[in-house]
């Protein structure tokens, strides 16, 4: 008898094929990185639109902060009218007393100070804008703000 061998069994897949377990992990792997890839931009529209909201803001401060007229400032605190919904503005106006070099009070400087309060995703958040102005000097007519 002729020491002959069986034929084994051949396996029938080709080594250039991918298989169906390599073709989901891969689509698994390319699913992680698109959900990324969307949160990131998903967090810099958010960026985005904040921080026009704060341009806004800032303007609108600003504006009220030009209303302000000099020489016609009493101590007071008040809320202010909003355009911009979901902003509370609050104006303060109250003595600023300052020292010049020689350690001598000045008096007639008053500080105003426009106040912004707003919610965001991350709870209320506020800002500020102030200047300094003179007071009206004593005996002068006060103008109607």
């Amino acid at each position: 008898m002729s020491s002959r061998r069986l034929p084994t069994r051949r396996r029938f897949y080709r080594h250039g094929a991918f298989s169906l377990l390599e073709i989901v992990l891969a689509l698994c792997i390319y699913s992680i990185a698109i959900l990324g890839l969307a949160q990131c931009l998903l967090g810099a529209l958010r960026a985005s639109a904040d921080n026009a909201q704060r341009t806004r803001i800032r303007l609108a401060m600003q504006n009220h902060l030009a209303e302000v007229r000099p020489f016609a400032l009493e101590a007071q605190s008040r809320l202010l009218a909003s355009d911009i919904p979901g902003v509370t503005f609050t104006r303060e106006i109250r003595p600023f007393p300052i020292r010049n070099g020689k350690g001598h009070l000045i008096n007639g400087l008053m500080a105003v100070r426009i106040t912004a309060t707003w919610d965001t995703d991350f709870g209320p958040t506020s800002d500020f804008a102030e200047i300094y102005l003179p007071a009206s000097p004593p005996g002068a007519p006060k103008l109607p703000h």
